[in-house]
C-alpha cells in the first residue's frame, strides 16, 4: 500500500509537535512503511488515519510504530558504572535515578543490577523508568527479553537475575517489581513534576531524534526536576555543547557527564 505523500507529512509534523522528533527528507519513505503496516493492521484508510490524529487514544496506538525500540543491556556500560561510582561516594542518601526514554526496560535494570553487584543497598536508590509508547511499558513491566537483548550481559548475572523461559530470559520478579514504569512524554512538564525529583537521570538515544528547538525544550524540561549538582547522562554520540540549557560538562574517570548547575 503507497502512502501519499500529503498523508506522509501531515503524520509527520504531528509526530513533530507531539514528540519533538524530526522526520526529514531521508526518513519519509521509512515513516511511509510504517503507516502502510499500522493502516493493514488497524483496518482503516489514509483518510481515517488523518481524522483521527487528534484523538489521544489513537495516536498512543500509533506511536508504539513510530518509536524506536532497539536496545540492550549494559549498553554503553561505562555510564552505568561511573553512576554506581558515585553513588557509592554518597551512600547515607537515598539515590534517585530516572531512565527516561526507558524502552523495554533494558536500562534501568541494568542500573538496578549493577547496583546490587556493587553492594549498593536495594533500599537505598529509587528508579523511575519512563517511556512514550505503553507497548514499550507493558514489555518492561512483563520483564522476558530476548536472547539479543542480554547478549552483553555476563553469564553469571544472567544465572543470578533471569529465569531461562522457551529460549527467552524473564527478570527476576523482585527486580521488576523495584523498577517503577510510567508511561509519559519528556514534553508534558505536568507530568515530569509528578515524578518528584532526581540526583541522576539518564537519557540516552533520544536527543538525536530533535531539532536544536525541541532539545533545548526537553533539556530545560528535565531539568526542572534534576536536583542541583546532581549529573545527567546521555549517548557517547549526543551532546549538549552549543546549547541554552543548565548543565555544565565535566570529565569524570574520562566519561562525559552534564552536572545540573
Amino acid at each position: 500500500m503507497g502512502i501519499s505523500t500529503d498523508t506522509i507529512k501531515k503524520v509527520a509534523n504531528v509526530i513533530y509537535n507531539e514528540l519533538g522528533i524530526v522526520v526529514d527528507s531521508n526518513n519519509e519513505r521509512i515513516l511511509g512503511s510504517k503507516i502502510s503496516t499500522f493502516l493493514l493492521r488497524k483496518r482503516i484508510t489514509e483518510q481515517e488515519l488523518l481524522s483521527k490524529l487528534t484523538d489521544r487514544n489513537f495516536f498512543k496506538e500509533l506511536i508504539s510504530i513510530i518509536t524506536v525500540n532497539e536496545t540492550y543491556f549494559f549498553r554503553e556500560k561505562e555510564h552505568i558504572d561511573l553512576l554506581v561510582k558515585l553513588i557509592k561516594k554518597n551512600r547515607s542518601v537515598r539515590a534517585r535515578i530516572l531512565s527516561l526514554p526507558c524502552s523495554t526496560g533494558e536500562e534501568p535494570l541494568s542500573i538496578l543490577m549493577a547496583c546490587l553487584e556493587a553492594g549498593v543497598k536495594i533500599d537505598n536508590i529509587d528508579i523511575i523508568g519512563v517511556d512514550v509508547d505503553e507497548n514499550a511499558i507493558a514489555i518492561a513491566k512483563d520483564g522476558v527479553y530476548s536472547y539479543r537483548s542480554v547478549s552483553k550481559v555476563p553469564e553469571s548475572l544472567k544465572a543470578k537475575y533471569f529465569v531461562s523461559i522457551n529460549g527467552a530470559y524473564k527478570v527476576r520478579e523482585d527486580l521488576i517489581r523495584k523498577v517503577s514504569y510510567r508511561v509519559g512524554n519528556i514534553f508534558d512538564k505536568s507530568f515530569l513534576r509528578s515524578l518528584g525529583m532526581f540526583d541522576f537521570i539518564f537519557c540516552r538515544n533520544l536527543l538525536i531524534y530533535f531539532d536544536r528547538v525541541k532539545r533545548e525544550e526537553a533539556l530545560k524540561n528535565i531539568s526542572l526536576i534534576h536536583k542541583t549538582g546532581g549529573y545527567l547522562f546521555i549517548s557517547k554520540t549526543e551532546t549538549l555543547l552549543g546549547l541554552n540549557v543548565p548543565y555544565k560538562r565535566e570529565f569524570i574517570d574520562g566519561i562525559i557527564v552534564y552536572k545540573r548547575l
